[in-house]
């Protein structure tokens, strides 16, 4: 509503999907995915009480709750994280980038970039690129594959890891 409108009582949301996510699904997803690149567990902490909170709903009419369905699965299955480790001037980013994102993996999430620039995000840590290009991990729960240096390996890589269900090598 507007500042200078009637104060409510209580402000309306919407909680079920329509032909557009409700603002919940969205935050919820949002949250999961911030929580599995950098690690901070609050936020998935507040996505799973909002879930929860809707369970009742959601059961009684699942359909109605399609995006909010999406974060349920993304709590419930580790995320496939993709790193992707260098400047964004390297040359090679751009195929790395297609690549990750080529496959429908439900719970994959991408981050990366210069680890001199993003030294607080834990997938980084320890992650190092090679002058100026790219290298590629693939993980689960911070777990990661030795480093990927081009994309057919990395897409390999990310279908057996979407196949195996879980698991990364390494």
């Amino acid at each position: 509503s507007a500042r200078d409108g009637e104060p409510l009582v209580v402000r309306p949301r919407e909680v079920m999907d329509n032909a557009t996510p409700s603002g919940n699904s969205l935050a919820a997803e949002l949250l999961l995915r911030i929580s599995a690149l950098c690690g901070i567990e609050e936020y998935r902490s507040v996505a799973v009480r909002t879930l929860i909170r809707e369970g009742d709903a959601v059961r009684r009419f699942p359909s109605a709750f399609g995006r909010l369905l999406s974060g349920l699965s993304l709590a419930l299955v580790p995320p496939l994280e993709v790193v992707l480790v260098g400047a964004r001037s390297n040359a090679d980013l751009t195929g790395f980038l297609v690549t990750a994102h080529r496959e429908y993996i439900p719970s994959r999430v991408i981050g990366g970039g210069d680890p001199a620039e993003l030294q607080g995000m834990p997938l980084l840590h320890g992650r190092e690129a090679e002058g100026d290009r790219t290298k590629a991990y693939v993980c689960r729960d911070f777990s990661c594959t030795p480093a990927i240096g081009d994309v057919e390996s990395l897409g390999l890589e990310l279908t057996n890891a979407s196949t195996r269900g879980g698991e990364t090598r390494g």
